[in-house]
């Protein structure tokens, strides 16, 4: 873990990863533990090149204590603001939907799982055999020409029983989470 930390501290000069390097787990308090650093598939803070096409995402709380309201942001590169993106979820835990339900949100408790599908063609157009950006999200496109999906959680949770009361107070630096 340790040398996960280095590397991506190399490769982000300038960025400090904060938190505790170490795993422990206390059998006696049923309180659970929240972490910081979030993996996905193992991996702290990953990154992704995607086609422009659709991806079927299955995501799976695998967290001891953690609730997560799992959507999908694309943030504006000068304001900061984040723009929603919408999704087909057609399945959860163990069965799939009849027909997909258009989503931009998911929630997802403890050993809940959701099966969406995401389609990042919705970003580019393509004329001509050339393709370029959708000029509904043309403001979104970060300098070196891509745009920049991230998976978020807008669900605060102040201690390891659940969110609760106040939890989910939104002030401006909490964005992105």
């Amino acid at each position: 873990f340790r040398s996960a930390i280095a590397e991506y501290e190399q490769a982000h000069p300038g960025e400090k990863l904060q938190g505790e390097a170490s795993i422990h787990f206390d059998p006696f308090d049923h309180n659970g533990t929240l972490g910081n650093v979030m993996l996905v598939n193992g991996a702290a803070y990953p990154r992704h090149r995607v086609n422009p096409e659709a991806y079927w995402l299955r995501m799976l709380n695998a967290s001891l204590a953690r609730f997560f309201a799992i959507e999908f942001w694309v943030i504006h590169p000068k304001t900061r603001q984040p723009k929603v993106v919408k999704f087909l979820r057609f399945g959860r835990d163990s069965w799939l939907f009849e027909k997909p339900r258009e989503q931009s949100m998911v929630f997802l408790g403890m050993a809940n799982r959701g099966d969406v599908q995401l389609d990042f063609s919705q970003f580019f157009v393509t004329s001509d055999g050339k393709t370029t950006v959708h000029p509904n999200w043309q403001p979104y496109q970060q300098p070196d020409g891509t745009i920049h999906v991230y998976v978020v959680s807008t669900l605060n949770q102040r201690d390891g029983r659940g969110p609760g009361h106040g939890d989910n107070i939104v002030v401006a630096q909490d964005f992105p989470r």
